[in-house]
């Protein structure tokens, strides 16, 4: 099995910061808490020259909205660019479900790739960490019967990439700053983002930001209660009646 660096995420869409998360060599290892629970001590030299292979959680049409406005079938033109066009850092992009690293294991290891490290930002590093941790007893109980077993190294660990905005431009893109160059037509602040060779979707992805819907509202846990509660008590006025 091939041996490669994860990273994973929506991407909506897939910038020049995400990039530089995907393709980091500048490794700093597990922190203390990952390192008492390593079954090996990695080789961070070895570890910073693999591969990357991209974990893309899906975006269904029926999914789309404002903050998630590029559903798979337009990320599959991006992310088929990438590989193309860095396919000296990119090993592979894998369509995934969700964030579930049992799920995404058992795809690794059907695809004959072992992960050596999971890259990630500061926001998703202590979830993703926690994650990591149980790895071996992930593979131990083959958890959700997913079978994940052998789909990471022994010295498989987290690091934490933190983002520098005040030096860096690239470390400060995001998504909502990318999407929000589409609303604005700026073409070239939407380039100076974007992976190579991404300007010819300027117009495509504009439009598809532009009549993304609103995310629905979530009816709160109270709310559905007190609709649950008045749905009874009517229920029980209705059989009293009918007494």
């Amino acid at each position: 099995m091939k041996q490669v660096k994860v990273c994973l995420g929506r991407f909506q869409p897939f910038t020049l910061g995400h990039l530089k998360m995907a393709t980091y060599k500048d490794l700093k290892g597990p922190d203390k808490e990952q390192q008492d629970k390593l079954r090996e001590q990695p080789d961070l030299k070895e570890i910073a020259e693999q591969k990357t292979v991209i974990l893309a959680v899906s975006t269904p049409e029926d999914k789309v909205d404002t903050r998630h406005p590029f559903n798979d079938d337009v990320m599959k033109d991006e992310f088929d660019l990438i590989k193309r066009n860095y396919k000296d850092e990119i090993e592979d992009i894998l369509p995934i479900a969700s964030a579930d690293i049992c799920a995404w294991g058992e795809i690794l290891k059907k695809k004959g790739y072992k992960a050596s490290v999971w890259l990630t930002g500061s926001d998703e590093f202590k979830m993703y960490k926690s994650m990591a941790i149980k790895v071996p007893e992930y593979e131990e109980h083959n958890r959700d019967n997913r079978d994940c077993k052998d789909a990471y190294t022994k010295s498989f660990y987290v690091e934490e990439i933190e983002r520098t905005e005040d030096k860096d431009f690239v470390s400060s893109i995001s998504g909502t700053k990318v999407r929000q160059s589409l609303l604005d037509g700026d073409k070239e602040l939407f380039t100076k983002m974007m992976p190579k060779g991404m300007e010819k979707y300027f117009d495509e992805f504009k439009e598809k930001v532009e009549n993304a819907p609103e995310p629905k509202k979530k009816e709160s846990k109270k709310k559905k209660v007190k609709e649950g509660l008045i749905s009874l008590k009517n229920y029980i006025l209705e059989s009293i009646c009918a007494d």
